[in-house]
């Protein structure tokens, strides 16, 4: 009997204690690159580690469980993990940032920026895509543009898609909006500057500079049409229109203001004018 209690003790002694979670299993999670942030089924459950041959260690309960890591800067890794009773089971996460798709160019020309903004691939220059006065609703432009005279054009500014760099184009800047739905010509150059001394300019600039007289009254003036000169039928607005949706096709100011005269585009006629006295216009902001 004596020797019966002595082996009976010994045994009870001899077995293993099993842990607290001998019921569960272990997952042992790494990263590329460490320091992720770990998910279990949308719970936060703590971080990876950076140091390399460690691992964030998790005991779950047997089951399937959506693992997510992710960091600050938008990478994700995503693993569906089914976890056995007492298995200890190694999962690496390789960590990518999503590929998102940069929308279609509009008209070989404009890159659209998704925030009301649009980006001409040929000059780099950024535009609002409404006129001051509208409204970008994710679609297209509503409202009404607000007339200005020059000198409230010029002060205008905005804080707009997260930059406050917004201004006034010059006429050069202006004038590349332009298009001519029959194509001849379907943009203005986006190279040509026509300012300065005129006897250095290029035969382009005096022919356009000819075309008009400067300074005349309304009546007089003669205007370089630049989409009428085909005498085609062309579309109203003159600009590429699903890019700058509801365009009014009226005049649009510049900066520019050479010898007090206003430098100033047709969106009516494609045409670059310059008026001797003052007048409303419209405003399209641009920055680089």
């Amino acid at each position: 009997m004596f020797k019966r209690s002595i082996l009976s003790l010994f045994v009870a002694f001899a077995l293993p204690i099993a842990p607290s979670w001998a019921a569960k299993g272990s997952v042992e999670i790494t990263s590329e690159p460490g320091g992720a942030k770990v998910f279990i089924d949308n719970q936060r459950k703590g971080s990876t580690p950076t140091q390399p041959n460690k691992a964030l260690v998790l005991q779950l309960e047997e089951g399937e469980y959506k693992l997510e890591g992710k960091t600050d800067d938008g990478a994700l890794a995503i693993f569906d993990l089914y976890l056995a009773e007492g298995s200890v089971q190694p999962v690496h996460l390789i960590l990518q940032r999503p590929i998102i798709p940069k929308p279609p160019i509009i008209s070989e020309r404009y890159q659209d920026n998704n925030n009301g903004t649009i980006t001409d691939i040929k000059t780099n220059l950024v535009w609002m895509r409404c006129s001051l006065g509208q409204t970008w609703d994710e679609k297209t432009c509503t409202g009404n543009a607000t007339e200005f005279t020059w000198e409230q054009a010029t002060q205008q500014r905005a804080n707009f898609a997260g930059h406050t760099d917004w201004r006034l184009p010059t006429i050069n800047e202006l004038q590349t909006l332009t298009y001519c739905s029959t194509g001849k010509p379907d943009y203005f150059p986006t190279t040509v500057s026509c300012q300065g001394d005129e006897s250095k300019l290029s035969l382009e600039c005096k022919e356009i500079l000819s075309s008009r007289n400067i300074g005349m009254d309304k009546d007089k003036r003669d205007l370089y049409e630049n989409c009428r000169k085909s005498k085609d039928n062309y579309d109203k607005p003159t600009i590429v229109q699903a890019a700058f949706p509801n365009t009014p096709p009226v005049l649009f100011f510049s900066s520019s203001r050479p010898d007090g005269n206003f430098d100033v585009i047709s969106f009516n006629s494609g045409a670059y004018q310059r008026f001797g006295y003052a007048l409303d216009g419209y405003v399209r902001l641009v920055r680089k």
